[in-house]
């Protein structure tokens, strides 16, 4: 009898453990992520189908029993899990799930995968620019971005590079493509008049402020922005502060820019052979009737040899510091920066100079509402010279560039008095028209400079209304 009542007695009691294992009680909390509360988390019984969903403010409950594990999910972040203890309350914070991010990206037409919107979108980081000692960072581009053709039309400062993305998009418009900085479209233009000293917009944009530069190349970016997309886009992306200390950066530079791969031209002995045979073959030759070319003897009785590329061409240098200071705190990010750069260019009296300061602020007053704002201001000044281009057409016959391998080497470019050697005599008649390039040395030797002084300011105050997880409403003025 009393080992029945034994073992009666411990079959009571693992009945009684098993009672309170299997005890349902009723489980709450909140689910939230960095911003604040999460809506519409889905909460479930693992490996049941009970379960429910967060409210506006965040909030669940629903009935467990102890050792049961909640499953929270949510679109774009990482699953969590929680096994249910003694505890009645349960909070969860969630982190974004970087994976889920990257699958999805938002076009102008809907969404694509990532996989098919890569060939439609370069992007170029901002260190890869400003790695380049260029004057401005559209000449970086070059051979940075598949399927975009950038290409510096002369070496005159000012000039900018003629950017094509997908070839050439019209006959007689511009194929140049739209530029957009921090959402703000900017219209460069193909800016080729070189009637006035050139100063190319995009020269008044820091490259080391930049974060980042997209190039839109599929037809998409005409659904968001019209037909001035219609020749691509290309958006800048300038830096702004980022969370933790204050950070405070230095960047000094010094470059030298050379003429490179100039094209051989001859020397004053054989350009007469050259020209007097031209002469010959044209059924003209040199005689009593026809002065063909010859050379020239100078007051010191040397022979008048003329290297016209020593007086186009010249080793520029460049020097250029940049500073800049950033930070942000839970509510506030801040970023200013302060560069000056003094180029010269391989043609002599042609040079650049620029200041350039920047200033971003974003400041988060409360959950919903964030304000911000850009400005900058840049001086700078170009000392440009005619590479004989206009705006429109061709590269012309005139021009320091051209007349630098076009002038004749068997005349001096000074008179014995240091005057131009602008008359000089005849060296040739009918057919020779050297007097003509002769009267253009005082034009190369001159360089037909033009100088430009700009002060450049741009500024910009933005809104963002957060009107739901995800979807946000933004201001620009």
């Amino acid at each position: 009898m009393r080992k029945f009542t034994f073992w009666l007695s411990a079959l009571f009691l693992v009945f009684g453990l098993n009672v309170a294992t299997a005890q349902t009680k009723v489980i709450s909390g909140k689910v939230t992520d960095a911003s604040g509360a999460l809506p519409g988390v889905s909460v479930v019984v693992k490996g049941t189908t009970k379960g429910t969903q967060t409210d506006f403010d965040g909030k669940y409950s629903l009935s467990a029993n102890v050792g049961d594990v909640l499953v929270f999910s949510y679109v774009g972040m990482e699953p969590s899990s929680k096994t249910v203890g003694a505890a009645n309350l349960i909070n969860v914070t969630m982190s974004e799930g970087a994976m889920a991010l990257e699958e999805v990206v938002v076009v102008g037409y809907g969404t694509q995968t990532r996989r098919e919107v890569t060939g439609a979108i370069s992007t170029v980081s901002g260190a890869k620019l400003n790695a380049s000692r260029v004057q401005s960072f559209d000449q970086a581009l070059s051979g940075a971005a598949s399927g975009v053709n950038v290409s510096s039309p002369n070496g005159v400062l000012g000039n900018q590079a003629v950017i094509r993305v997908r070839g050439v998009s019209s006959i007689s418009l511009s194929s140049y493509p739209l530029i957009v900085i921090d959402g703000v479209l900017t219209w460069n233009g193909d800016n080729l008049n070189q009637s006035n000293a050139a100063n190319n917009p995009l020269s008044s944009i820091n490259s080391s402020d930049i974060e980042s530069v997209e190039i839109l190349k599929d037809a998409a970016a005409s659904a968001i922005y019209g037909s001035r997309a219609a020749a691509g886009v290309i958006l800048i992306t300038t830096k702004k502060g980022k969370q933790g200390k204050t950070s405070v950066n230095f960047q000094s530079s010094m470059s030298v820019t050379s003429p490179y791969n100039l094209i051989g031209v001859l020397n004053a002995e054989n350009f007469t052979m050259i020209k007097n045979e031209g002469l010959t073959n044209f059924g003209t030759p040199p005689n009593g009737t026809t002065v063909g070319y010859y050379t020239m003897i100078d007051a010191d009785g040397d022979l008048v040899d003329t290297n016209w590329y020593d007086y186009a061409y010249r080793d520029g240098f460049a020097n250029e510091q940049s500073l800049n200071i950033s930070g942000a705190t839970e509510s506030t990010k801040y970023y200013l920066s302060l560069s000056r750069l003094d180029q010269e260019g391989m043609f002599i009296n042609n040079d650049f100079k620029r200041l350039n300061s920047r200033f971003s602020m974003d400041h988060k007053l409360n959950s919903w509402l964030s304000l911000g704002g850009v400005f900058s201001y840049t001086n700078s000044f170009t000392n440009g010279l005619s590479t004989g281009s206009a705006n429109g057409s061709s590269f012309a016959s005139a021009g320091a560039a051209r007349l630098a391998f076009a002038q004749a080497p068997n005349v001096g470019p000074f008179n014995a008095d240091g005057t131009y050697n602008i008359v000089g005599g005849t060296i040739g008649k009918g057919n020779n028209k050297s007097n003509l390039q002769w009267a253009n040395a005082k034009y190369l030797l001159d360089k037909n400079t033009f100088s430009a002084q700009n002060d450049h300011i741009m500024s910009n105050f933005y809104a963002t209304f957060q009107l739901a997880k995800g979807l946000n409403l933004k201001t620009l003025y």
